[in-house]
């Protein structure tokens, strides 16, 4: 009788073991997503946003460009400075004319540097405006806008760049 006990307290101590180290590892290795649900369930691509802890994400909103495409946009803040990211799926021309990228690019933002990422490129400039410095991505298919409160280094731009990943959508 005594040696059931002993064997019994043995294989409860195991499947214990067992039971705690599963829910550990889960609570280790699941991601959330940043992307609110009443965000998620209404986009129509896959976007790519912020995850781990060197940079954090909030404001997340659905909104449409002028020729009707859906947009998502979120801040992004790194130390002391906010990223506002504006993303959409890239236009059609991208893709069937080569050339369009390049002069969407030189159109839009007066490049000084492309900062390269572990998700690609992140190409860094001023507006002709007010000489604000901007960012574009062309990236998975993604057109993404990065508009910064103040001026960011190459390695802000990096760790920005390396903590964006993509987010599954069912739509």
């Amino acid at each position: 009788m005594n040696r059931w006990k002993k064997r019994f307290g043995i294989i409860a101590i195991v499947v214990a073991s067992v039971a705690i180290g599963a829910v550990i590892s889960f609570a280790l290795t699941r991601t959330s997503s940043s992307v609110p649900a009443t965000v998620r369930t209404d986009l129509t691509f896959s976007p790519l946003v912020p995850a781990g802890n060197s940079v954090q994400s909030s404001d997340y909103s659905l909104g449409t460009s002028e020729d009707g495409t859906q947009t998502l946009m979120y801040k992004v803040i790194i130390g002391d400075s906010s990223v506002v990211v504006t993303q959409y799926a890239q236009p059609k021309q991208f893709v069937d004319v080569p050339e369009y990228k390049e002069r969407f690019l030189s159109s839009v933002v007066n490049q000084t540097n492309a900062v390269q990422s572990s998700n690609g490129v992140i190409y860094t400039g001023v507006t002709d405006t007010d000489n604000r410095q901007i960012a574009v991505m062309l990236e998975r298919g993604l057109l993404i806008f990065f508009n910064p409160s103040g001026e960011l280094s190459d390695e802000t731009w990096r760790t920005i760049g390396d903590s964006l990943t993509i987010e599954k959508t069912t739509n």
